[in-house]
């Protein structure tokens, strides 16, 4: 399976229900906005297991699914430069316990 479509395979219904939801989309979205949510979240997978340093990065549950979710709404209303200045911290916080394992249970 090569990159993208595992990259795809990630994003379940759940997930992009999760984004929809804090998008407010309330109704069936159009295909155009459904491929624009599943991409968005695809790049904020990406992003955050870059910025993390750490491609195996789960997002199943708690803060960084949070964070995910919040990134890919960010990302589908191309906001992702504010999304990097206003959650520097968290995203600094990300890489200390990737890296170091500060923080981490």
């Amino acid at each position: 399976m090569n990159e993208t479509a595992e990259t795809a395979a990630q994003v379940s219904d759940q997930l992009y229900q999760a984004v929809l939801n804090r998008m407010n989309i309330t109704w069936e979205p159009d295909e155009k906005t459904e491929r624009n949510t599943k991409n968005a979240i695809e790049e904020a997978l990406d992003y955050l297991r870059d910025t993390a340093g750490s491609p195996g990065l789960s997002f199943e549950s708690g803060e960084l699914r949070q964070l995910l979710i919040t990134a890919a709404w960010y990302f589908v209303n191309s906001k992702r430069a504010d999304f990097i200045e206003e959650y520097s911290g968290e995203l600094n916080m990300l890489r200390f316990q990737e890296g170091f394992g500060c923080g981490k249970e």
